[in-house]
This record gives C-alpha cells, structure tokens and sequence, in this order.
C-alpha cells in the first residue's frame, strides 16, 4: 500500500464514513465517540495521520518494519532477525543453535558433523557413525556405548552387575561396641590374660572399640561364635554363596612386644588356632608391621612391606571370592593371593601374644562380616 493510499484511507476513517451499517463509523463500531478527526491510529494512540499499523505497535517511521518493532533492525531484517543476528542464507534451524545451514537437528544438540542425524543423538550405533549417545553425555570414543556412560566397566560388564555391586550388602555380623557394657557373649568368646586388662569395651577418641593388654609372656583372644564359608578354590555355579568380607578398625600399641610367631587377626577353622596353625587366612606380624597370610595345608602365600602405621587407627579389609583373596588397607588393595588357599568354614579370630619384652594392647574398632551370592 502506498504512502497516498494510506493517507486517503486514515482521511476516510476521520470523515466518519460508515461502515457495514448506516448506523455507525468505525469509531462507533469501536465504542469510541464519533469525532471528526478521529482515525484509527486515534483508536490505539495518539498517532498522525501519516502513521499506519505498524507504527501503531512502535514509535516508528513508515519505512520501519515489524523486525525493528522487536529490536533495533534495520529494514532489511526479516522475522528470523527477530531472534538472532543470521544471515540471509539461514533458516529457522539456526535459530536453535549458532549452526552453519549444512547442520541439523544433532548440530543442535551437540558438536556433530553434516554425517549424523537424529538417530545417532538416541543409541548404540555401529561403529561407522562418528558420534553416539556416549559421546553426547561425556568424553567418549565411537566405540562406547550406554555401558559406558554408566561406569568403566569391561566388555563382559552388564546394567545388572552394576545394580548388584552398587548395592549395600546384607551384614551378618556388625559390632560397633555401643553398649559399653561388656563385650556381648552372645557373639563373642573372649580370652583374658592372665593378669593384664581382660577384654573391655569404651571409647578412644572418635572410635568406639573393645581393648585388651596382656602383659609380657601373655595372650588375649576375642573370638566370634559363629562361622562363615571362606571357600576361595570352591565357590562357583555349584554354590549359593560366592564371597566372604571381613572388614575391621585396628590400632596396636607396643607392637614390638609382640610375638610374631603366634600372632594372628583374621579368619582361622578352629576356635584355639594362631599364626602357628594350617589354614589360616589373615594378618599377621613380621618385623613389626603387617603381613597378609593364606595358609592351605601349611604351604603359605605372604606379602608384606605396606607401609602402615600400627599405632595409628587402621582399616582393613580381606576379600575372599573365586580364585582370590584380596587384603586392603584404608581402602588401597595391598596384597591379591591366588595359590595357597583354604577352603572350610571360618571363625573371626584376633589373637595376640606377648614375649618377654612387655605389654601389648589391641583395639578393634567396628567389625562387619558379610557374604554376597552373586557372580562377579
């Protein structure tokens, strides 16, 4: 419409021609009062009779259009300029992303090349397709796919192992020592020295624990009354259970007053067994510091050199599964046994013994035992 045609048409409205009716212009179909040099831009605002539509919507000049009502364009703007600065050759998928015009809708999800499409946003793809899902939600090759973007699982990883190995396992024994009443005779047997402190729960510091200190040429023993299957070289498709955790808080004072011989914490067949004993599972004492013990029939598999400090409070942890026995200190794997392994049921069995050099205590913080049934 030309700039006169427009004119003629406001000039028209303010000299009250009627419309559709005899009984009323413009103004009055509008509810507005019938004056002589009302016009539409009137109706909406105070505007000239020289402003048409789009001014009514900005203070704008005839030569402006709806792109600079939204911002400030200049008249070769289109409506795509609305919503962002593109250049002419882009379209409406550029306007969901800063994307060149040979991208589509995977550009706009993610750095992808002209190659892709919405499918290789949503699955396990082949190996020819350069992205996949795994790329989208981490740093991953062409060759990952959802197993990946769970965790760093193996090849013969699945979800399921994931959901089982995630989950809080069933404890069958816990002692925290709460009640520091007396140790509880219902899940412990414990062994006194003779004249030094006999078995005791309390606190030492932070940590809950049950103590004794045997004096020199003394021993003490806390043993559970019951046993669990620690079967390494048996477990498999033909057993229920599949795995053995024994994870306890140590602290050792005066270690060197040991007896390195007869010392021994851990997992033993029988209730009077020590270091001295077959089939045994557990650690033990060598020039002061720990040793990871698997006894099968008196052939032994040690390790030693870790590193610890026994007077300080220490977590440790034996796993005992197909093939393995695994011994972990404050969470770090420091021994992985493979031969010499028994396989019977087991008590919890900490023993110590004292030589002539003096006194020794032992404190055992919380211990927890459990057995999984699920394969690894």
């Amino acid at each position: 419409m030309q700039k006169n045609e427009i004119k003629r048409l406001t000039d028209i409205l303010a000299e009250g021609v009627r419309v559709r009716s005899n009984d009323g212009t413009l103004e009055e179909l509008l509810g507005l009062p019938d004056v002589a040099n009302g016009a539409l831009g009137d109706i909406l605002g105070g505007f000239t009779n020289t402003e048409n539509l789009k001014a009514i919507l900005g203070n704008l000049s005839t030569t402006k259009r709806l792109g600079q009502i939204l911002g400030g364009l200049d008249e070769t703007d289109t409506l795509k300029a609305i919503l962002g600065a593109f250049t002419a050759t882009e379209n409406i998928k550029a306007i969901l992303g800063n994307l060149t015009t040979t991208k589509n809708l995977g550009g706009i999800l993610g750095a992808f090349d002209t190659t892709e499409n919405l499918k290789a946003l949503l699955g396990d793809l082949d190996t020819t397709t350069p992205k996949q899902l795994g790329q989208i939600l981490g740093a991953l090759t062409h060759t990952d796919n959802l197993k990946a973007i769970i965790g760093a699982f193996t090849a013969t990883n699945n979800l399921k192992q994931l959901m089982d190995m995630g989950s809080r396992p069933s404890i069958h024994l816990y002692d925290g020592w709460q009640d520091e009443a007396a140790i509880d005779l219902t899940i412990w047997t414990p062994t006194n020295p003779a004249t030094g402190a006999a078995w005791s729960r309390g606190a030492s510091g932070a940590y809950l624990r049950a103590t004794s200190s045997p004096n020199a040429n003394e021993t003490a023993r806390l043993r559970s009354n019951q046993r669990w299957v620690a079967a390494p070289d048996t477990y498999g498709t033909n057993t229920v259970l599949r795995k053995l955790v024994l994870e306890f808080e140590l602290k050792l004072t005066n270690v060197a007053n040991l007896d390195e011989s007869l010392t021994l914490i851990g997992l033993t067949p029988a209730v009077g067994d020590n270091r001295a004993s077959n089939d045994i599972i557990g650690w033990g004492i060598n020039t002061d510091v720990l040793e990871s013990i698997t006894d099968d029939a008196g052939v032994e598999t040690t390790n030693t050199g870790f590193l610890e400090t026994l007077a300080n409070w220490n977590k440790l942890k034996i796993e005992v599964y197909s093939g393995h026995v695994k011994f972990y200190i404050n969470e770090s794997q420091v021994a992985d046994h493979a031969t010499n392994l028994p396989d019977l049921p087991m008590y919890l069995n900490f023993f110590i013994d004292t030589d002539a050099g003096g006194a020794a205590t032992i404190e055992l913080g919380v211990i927890r035992v459990w057995t999984e049934d699920i394969a690894r």
